[in-house]
C-alpha cells in the first residue's frame, strides 16, 4: 500500500463504519429477528404529514416506539387512531 501512513501489522482500534454499513447491519439484524410482527399498544400521539404519511407513537409504561405509516397505507384507514386508543400494528 503506497500512502502517507505506514502499514501496520495490527489494528489501530475499533472498526470505523460508514453510514451505509451501519444501516445495512441494522436492517440485517431486524429482518432476522423482527420480521412480520404484530405489536399491541396504546397510542401516545398521532400526526399526519402534509404528504399524507401518519406518524404514531406507541407507549407502554416507560417505553415508547415511534412508527411511520406511509400514505399508500394510511389512506386505507377508516379513521386515524387517537391518543389513548389501543391498537394492533403489523410490520
Amino acid at each position: 500500500m503506497n500512502n502517507d501512513y505506514p502499514e501496520l501489522p495490527f489494528s489501530m482500534g475499533p472498526k470505523v463504519w460508514t453510514v451505509t454499513q451501519v444501516g445495512r447491519e441494522i436492517q440485517s439484524l431486524l429482518r432476522g429477528r423482527l420480521s412480520n410482527i404484530t405489536i399491541e399498544a396504546e397510542v401516545g400521539s398521532v400526526t399526519r404529514s402534509g404528504a399524507g404519511h401518519v406518524y404514531i407513537t406507541l407507549k407502554e409504561a416507560n417505553d415508547k416506539l415511534n412508527c411511520a405509516m406511509f400514505r399508500n397505507h394510511a389512506r386505507l384507514l377508516q379513521r386515524l387512531p387517537e391518543e389513548g386508543d389501543m391498537v394492533r400494528i403489523k410490520g
